[in-house]
């Protein structure tokens, strides 16, 4: 199989425009994953759909049957908007990660450790950070089987320092509900395969369990994975169906291999963001820049009953053409809706 090929940027989006054109195969499937942006603390996956270019599923561009060819142009706009243009249309991204002048990040082209059915297969060429050359052309075919990577890339582009492991997107989960784990969220450095380190010799513990849900592989608790569940997605998180919004767990990391070593993983720790989606849950009123008023023009509201025993105010207002009945009640100078 081709190898991926990461290309440090050693310049900021900020600063200077990345431009690369992506051929895509008509072997290629649909929800193909052609490269991806790292940074530190987050990954930008930009993935092929049948009918759209999706950025961390995202839709950015529209496509039209039989096309083939995509023409990439991104930079930041401010310190925390990235701009994309795929063949001269222009979307808009919300990434402070990308877009902090000071941030230096890389491009991944072919990744290779995801689902088989997102394998890219065509070609990446002309990629320039500026008027700088970082690749004239990468390609992976159908057929390629075990080979050397196909990438030229200039010789003073190549990394001196191997970063071990990337936190991509959060982990997303409605309440009660479950989830996989995936490359998305925690992407291991792409040239493990060269090294010929197997994704089953790459070992997550966990030091700090999620605190409302559990991590699980075929059903059962677990505080040790690999990267190879995490590839075909046998590694979930459960929520407990509490009334919270976030969650987290902590892992150390282990890279089991002869060729390379990383004394520092020894005293890393990793935390795994989860956000929890709410299910039913009671609308809710929340104070505004005036703090404890409603307002509605006279025209909006009526009173429908009024007990000076209680304090009560009941109110129908029209909003946006429909009726919608709530109660105001006082209750010892407090406003209670």
């Amino acid at each position: 199989m081709v190898a991926p090929a990461l290309l440090p940027l050693s310049a900021s989006l900020a600063l200077v425009a990345l431009q690369f054109v992506v051929d895509l195969s008509s072997e290629s499937r649909h929800d193909v994953l052609p490269f991806v942006l790292l940074s530190g603390n987050r990954n930008l996956s930009f993935v092929f759909a049948y009918r759209h270019i999706l950025v961390d599923q995202i839709p950015i561009f529209t496509r039209d049957d039989g096309d083939s060819l995509f023409r990439f142009h991104l930079k930041c706009v401010t310190d925390a908007a990235l701009q994309i243009y795929v063949n001269d249309l222009p979307s808009l991204i919300s990434s402070p990660s990308f877009c902090a002048s000071h941030h230096l990040n890389e491009l991944l082209v072919g990744p290779d450790d995801v689902d088989p059915n997102q394998l890219f297969t065509g070609c990446v060429r002309d990629v320039r950070l500026g008027s700088k050359v970082l690749l004239q052309r990468w390609c992976r075919g159908v057929d390629d089987g075990d080979s050397s990577p196909q990438a030229d890339v200039p010789l003073s582009e190549s990394s001196t320092g191997i970063q071990p492991l990337y936190l991509g997107e959060p982990v997303v989960v409605e309440e009660d509900g479950r989830v996989a784990i995936q490359w998305r969220n925690v992407y291991i450095f792409p040239e493990h395969n060269r090294f010929r380190i197997a994704n089953s010799d790459i070992i997550f513990r966990v030091v700090d369990a999620p605190q409302y849900g559990n991590l699980l592989v075929n059903g059962s608790e677990v505080r040790e994975f690999t990267y190879d569940q995490i590839i075909f997605k046998r590694l979930f998180y459960a929520h407990d169906g509490s009334e919270t919004h976030e969650d987290s767990f902590d892992f150390q990391l282990e890279i089991k291999s002869s060729a390379i070593s990383f004394p520092e993983l020894k005293t890393k720790v990793y935390s795994i963001p989860v956000t929890i989606a709410s299910k039913n849950d009671a609308p809710q009123l929340k104070y505004g820049t005036l703090g404890r008023v409603i307002q509605m023009a006279n025209n909006a509201k009526w009173v429908v009953l009024r007990s000076r025993r209680t304090s009560m105010i009941v109110y129908h207002c029209l909003c946006a053409g429909s009726r919608l009945k709530f109660k105001v009640v006082l209750n010892h100078s407090r406003l209670l809706v």
